[in-house]
């Protein structure tokens, strides 16, 4: 009889200071600390779920805006491109015309000088 309670007694024991242990703390937290830290977890849980969605949202919208608008780019700036090639083909058209002109005008007046000499020799004979 005394092993029985004396394994009773160990086994009663720790069970003693467990529930006394029990006693001097509180197993639930008073509202007043629970409640604002459920809020507050709530709160950062939704920002962060916020800050996610809004990355996303924003890298969609520049992705869409991003090839809507390089149409509008290249559509804008080919006509740019044609308006710029034209004055150019235009400003060496004029160039050339203006070379075989002094060319001609520079052979015209070597043939007058040329005649001029001939007319000198002649006079001088």
């Amino acid at each position: 009889m005394k092993v029985h309670y004396l394994n009773i007694l160990l086994f009663a024991v720790p069970l003693n200071i467990l529930v006394i242990n029990t006693h001097k703390k509180p197993s639930i937290t008073p509202l007043r600390e629970s409640v604002p830290k459920m809020i507050n977890n709530l709160v950062d849980k939704a920002t962060e779920a916020a800050d996610i969605k809004a990355a996303q949202v924003s890298s969609e919208t520049t992705a869409q805006l991003t090839t809507e608008k390089t149409g509008e780019i290249a559509a804008t700036c080919m006509s740019y491109e044609t308006t710029i090639i034209a004055s150019i083909v235009a400003i060496v058209v004029i160039v050339l015309i203006m070379v075989i002109i002094y060319l001609i005008l520079r052979y015209r007046r070597k043939k007058k000088m040329k005649k001029k000499l001939q007319y000198i020799k002649l006079l001088e004979e």
